[in-house]
């Protein structure tokens, strides 16, 4: 069977079951943690090298910028997606300013003129 061992994690965690999460991760009892933010704060694993990020326009740039510290700790290449929802538009500059950065995934200013246009198309 092709499967993945999956960990939550979220603040109505007891203390102990958020810890025994963390530690299962670190012990690599799991391949993907789906998680709130609350591993913005705390989470130093070195395998961890991905870290997807739901509707980041909802989430100021130095939240951004913390979730994406998550990963890349280790040796192996890192990589943060920061996935954008229907109300894309309403907060860009978050987005533009990690562009700008290099940030985002890789996101640069040309795909993100091309993302609004497509937008404002409806496409």
């Amino acid at each position: 069977a092709i499967g993945a061992a999956l960990l939550v994690a979220h603040g109505k965690l007891s203390p102990l079951e958020l810890d025994t999460v963390m530690d299962d991760l670190h012990e690599g009892k799991a391949d993907v943690l789906v998680s709130t933010t609350i591993v913005e704060n705390g989470l130093d694993i070195n395998s961890v090298n991905t870290i997807l990020v739901e509707d980041a326009q909802q989430f100021g740039l130095a939240q951004l910028h913390q979730l994406r510290g998550r990963v890349g700790r280790g040796a192996e290449q890192a990589y943060a997606h920061f996935l954008i929802g229907n109300a894309t538009w309403q907060r860009p500059t978050t987005l533009e300013m990690l562009a700008a950065e290099g940030g985002a995934g890789g996101l640069q200013h040309d795909r993100l003129a091309k993302l609004k246009e497509e937008q404002s198309l409806g496409g």
